[in-house]
């Protein structure tokens, strides 16, 4: 019985070697990404209940172990508040070729050009990698750098924090008055008056 014991162990080890051996290697470079082409992405914050943000690009990328979203070359962002009457309106506008959605609904990037049609105002961020332009949806905008331009004004503006609609928070800032300017802004459009 104890001559046949061996035997079994010893076809139990060539077994298991075999197995390990025959097992397919590990991919290389795996990855958990989820990539969309061609995307329509409507997203909803928590921080920002009453927003909604409306991106279409030629490449969306989700990472779960990261909870992060990427996306490659939008044509365009915009931002969506609910009026009074609980319907959808165009906010403002993000232009930028690429950007970062973090797990708190955040955007990150390093260069963004943002537009508020009811004010005729628009503003240019400027950020780098190690310190990005970052959209807060419980705040606003935060950049090193911004150059903002309305028909009344201009300004540059460093270090700054400022809301959805423009209201610098913080920073240090140049401003430049145009109280000249015969600029107005109707309906989304500057008009010049006589």
């Amino acid at each position: 019985m104890l001559k046949y014991g061996w035997l079994a162990l010893v076809v139990l080890v060539v077994f298991g070697a075999a197995f390990t051996l025959l097992r397919p290697p590990a991919s290389v470079g795996s990855t958990t990404d989820v990539v969309l082409r061609g995307v329509r992405l409507r997203m909803y914050p928590t921080q920002d209940q009453s927003a909604e943000w409306r991106f279409a690009a030629s490449e969306v990328t989700y990472d779960p172990v990261a909870s992060q979203t990427n996306i490659t070359r939008p044509t365009q962002g915009e931002r969506y508040v609910r009026n009074a009457s609980g319907i959808f309106e165009l906010d403002s506008t993000l232009s930028t070729s690429a950007l970062t959605i973090d797990a708190n609904s955040n955007l990150r990037m390093t260069r963004a050009t943002v537009a508020i049609p009811s004010q005729c105002a628009s503003a240019t961020l400027t950020g780098s990698q190690a310190s990005p332009v970052v959209v807060q949806q419980d705040v606003g905008f935060v950049a090193p750098k911004a150059t903002m331009r309305a028909p009344s004004y201009s300004a540059d503006v460093t270090d700054m924090q400022a809301t959805f609609a423009l209201v610098v928070q913080r920073g240090r800032s140049k401003l430049r008055l145009n109280p000249d300017s015969t600029a107005e802004c109707v309906d989304g459009k500057i008009i010049q008056q006589r």
